[in-house]
């Protein structure tokens, strides 16, 4: 009989905490959103089970954006309150500070209720609920980094933020106006806020949005100039593959391709289904001549994503390299379908048709591709290799005739 009990409370009692743990999340979060609301007069965006998957099904109520993730589990207490942070500082610390407050509040509300006078059936959901909310404050007040899905950026937990803070106002301040302007694509403004932090705050997330300012910017040596003073930290371990793409695309413009093969190799390990790295490595394969390699990469890229023209021109050049003409005439069809100003669509085009000796019509391709992209790689060599290959035609000479 009492093994039967348990059979049949434990799952009750296993549905009654994901059931609370997802209201406390809800709350906490709803904690930030509704200050936000009312600082930023800007949309606000929560996220209930996952950390800004904005896949989830959505519900939206004026400016306010809820995302729920349908999950078995919300016991990791996984949330996230997105708003923008151009506001005063005073502000921003009560947001912050009104998520966890709003669920200390909770807590002391149901530790009351059980020391009143109720039966044991409300006593135990009592005490479910308070048990998801300690675990929920928990997680946000310790200190951590948060990747979040739809960002390239790291964020922080209200524990974190707290500690910041509490350390230094004027770096917490450098640090999140950087972030508003990254996130609002001011990428010059970001960095002159981003170089007023003081090392000893630099981590792996002020490194991040450095190293994404760099590329946006084109400043690619300095790129290179950030990793060497940074790449022995005890941090750097914990950048991410999205950072290690950004490493290998400076180094990829720097015509440096055996180090981006190196970080390349890394972004993947860390995220086998990134489609940049993929389309990139095998990019870098071609640059090497590792054609083989290189459609293995192009042909994962193109399953994972096959709406992007320049995964095809890459396995085009590749194709080309493995004496599959055929198959690279297909992908440069395909690559021009997708974008018909894809430069590396005319080179290869150019390429195929160099291969054909129609040498005129492929020197039209070269020079189309560097009237695009003057950066188009071999675009330069495949123009002087085909001029030498059409020849000059002598003008004709007019025959005199004797007028009479």
């Amino acid at each position: 009989m009492y093994d039967a009990f348990i059979i049949a409370v434990l799952p009750l009692l296993w549905i009654a905490l994901n059931i609370s743990s997802f209201l406390i999340i809800a709350i906490h979060e709803l904690g930030h959103a509704i200050p936000a609301l009312i600082f930023t007069k800007q949309d606000v965006t929560i996220y209930i089970g996952t950390y800004g998957d904005n896949s989830s099904p959505k519900f939206k109520f004026g400016r306010l954006t809820i995302y729920i993730r349908p999950k078995f589990s919300y016991l990791k207490n996984r949330g996230l309150c997105n708003y923008k942070t151009n506001i005063s500082f005073g502000r921003q610390v009560f947001i912050i500070i009104a998520g966890p407050t709003v669920v200390a509040f909770i807590m002391l509300t149901l530790i009351s209720w059980m020391f009143s006078d109720t039966n044991i059936y409300t006593e135990v959901l009592i005490a479910t609920c308070l048990v998801s909310a300690i675990i929920n404050l928990v997680v946000n007040l310790f200190p951590k980094k948060i990747i979040v899905q739809n960002s390239t950026r790291l964020y922080y937990s209200d524990g974190y933020q707290l500690i910041l803070l509490a350390e230094n106002k004027s770096n917490y301040q450098h640090i999140t106006a950087a972030c508003k302007y990254y996130d609002g694509q001011d990428f010059a403004e970001a960095l002159t806020h981003l170089k007023k932090v003081n090392d000893k705050y630099m981590d792996e997330s002020v490194f991040s949005l450095m190293l994404g300012c760099y590329i946006a910017l084109k400043n690619y040596s300095l790129v290179k100039k950030l990793n060497k003073a940074y790449e022995q930290t005890r941090w750097y371990k914990l950048i991410s593959a999205d950072d290690y793409a950004h490493l290998a695309y400076a180094d990829m413009q720097l015509k440096h391709y055996e180090p981006a093969l190196v970080y390349l190799n890394r972004s993947v390990t860390l995220n086998p289904d990134k489609f940049d790295s993929l389309n990139n490595r095998g990019y870098v394969h071609n640059m090497l001549n590792n054609y083989a390699s290189a459609k293995e990469d192009l042909n994962k890229a193109i399953f994972i994503d096959g709406s992007v023209s320049s995964a095809y021109s890459n396995r085009a050049f590749a194709n080309l390299g493995l004496g599959r003409a055929g198959e690279a005439l297909i992908d440069i069809e395909k690559a021009f379908e997708l974008d018909p100003s894809n430069s590396y669509a005319y080179l290869t085009k150019g390429m195929y048709l160099f291969e054909k000796e129609k040498f005129t019509t492929a020197l039209e391709n070269f020079e189309k591709a560097k009237l695009l992209d003057e950066a188009t790689m071999l675009v330069d060599e495949y123009i002087v290799k085909t001029k030498e290959k059409i020849p000059v035609l002598k003008p004709v000479k007019k025959r005199k005739t004797n007028k009479k």
